[in-house]
C-alpha cells in the first residue's frame, strides 16, 4: 500500500509539473542573422538589448523576440564591416509578427568609410514589393533611393560598435533621428530573415516549486524500495 502510495504521489506530481510547464510556454518570432563567421552580434527592441556571439562559426546567429514587438534593431559586422538596420512597421500593421516571414536587407558602405544605418519600414516594402537583392547597389542621396521609398539610410559612423549598445542606440528614436543622412553608395548584403512564432520555454517559480517536489517524491520511492526489511 506504501508503495502504492508513492507512485500515486510520484504521478500527481508529474502531472502538475507539466501543467505548469505547459502554462509558462510563451511564444516569440525567430530572428535569423547573418554575419562574419564567429563574429558577435546585437539586436535591440524596446529598451532591451540582447548580444549573441557565433558560437558553431556558421555565419548564423539566432534571437527569439517577442510578439508584440513593432521594431527592433540590429548591429552586426558583414564582409568585415559594422552595420546596423532598424525595422519598422506604419501605423496600419499592428507587430512584426503579424507580418512573419519575411527577407530584411542589410546594407553596407563598399567604401568601407561610413558605417550604415539603414531603416526598413517593412509592412510597406511588403506590401510595395522589394526590388532589391543580394550584392545590389544604390545609389543614396541625402538618405534616400530611387527604388523605393520605404528604406531610408543614416550615418552611424559615431555610433558604438559594441553590439548591444550600438543595437539600442538605433532603436531609440532620439538618437536615430539626430543621425546624419547619409549619401554615397549602398550594397545589398545577405538577407536575414524574420521567421513565424517559435516556443520560448520558460520555468516560473510555482513550476521550479513543483519540480522540487517531484524529485523529493521520486527519492523517497526509490530509498523506500532499497530500505532492507525488518528482521
Amino acid at each position: 500500500m506504501e508503495y502504492r502510495n508513492h507512485l500515486l504521489s510520484l504521478t500527481v506530481c508529474i502531472t502538475i509539473s507539466m501543467s505548469v510547464a505547459n502554462t509558462a510556454m510563451a511564444v516569440g518570432n525567430l530572428l535569423r542573422v547573418r554575419v562574419d563567421p564567429g563574429t558577435r552580434v546585437g539586436i535591440g527592441y524596446g529598451v532591451t538589448g540582447e548580444g549573441k556571439d557565433d558560437v558553431n562559426n556558421d555565419g548564423i546567429v539566432e534571437f527569439v523576440i517577442p510578439k508584440g514587438i513593432t521594431a527592433v534593431s540590429v548591429c552586426k559586422e558583414s564582409d568585415g564591416k559594422d552595420l546596423y538596420y532598424r525595422v519598422n512597421i506604419n501605423a496600419g500593421a499592428t507587430t512584426l509578427a503579424s507580418l512573419a516571414p519575411f527577407d530584411l536587407p542589410p546594407f553596407t558602405d563598399p567604401s568601407g568609410t561610413t558605417t550604415l544605418v539603414a531603416v526598413i519600414t517593412i509592412d510597406e516594402l511588403i506590401n510595395a514589393g522589394n526590388p532589391l537583392g543580394v550584392n545590389d547597389s544604390v545609389t543614396v542621396t541625402g538618405g534616400t533611393i530611387a527604388e523605393t521609398p520605404w528604406i531610408t539610410f543614416r550615418d552611424g559612423s559615431n555610433l558604438s560598435n559594441d553590439p548591444e549598445t550600438g543595437a539600442l542606440q538605433v532603436n531609440n528614436n532620439a538618437i536615430l533621428n539626430a543621425l546624419p543622412n547619409y549619401s554615397g553608395t549602398a550594397e545589398v548584403e545577405e538577407f536575414d530573415l524574420l521567421l513565424g512564432a517559435e516556443p520560448i520555454p520558460t520555468v516560473s517559480e510555482w513550476g521550479l516549486i513543483v519540480m522540487t517536489l517531484l524529485l523529493l517524491t521520486l527519492g523517497t520511492v526509490v530509498l523506500g524500495q532499497r530500505r532492507p526489511a525488518a528482521a
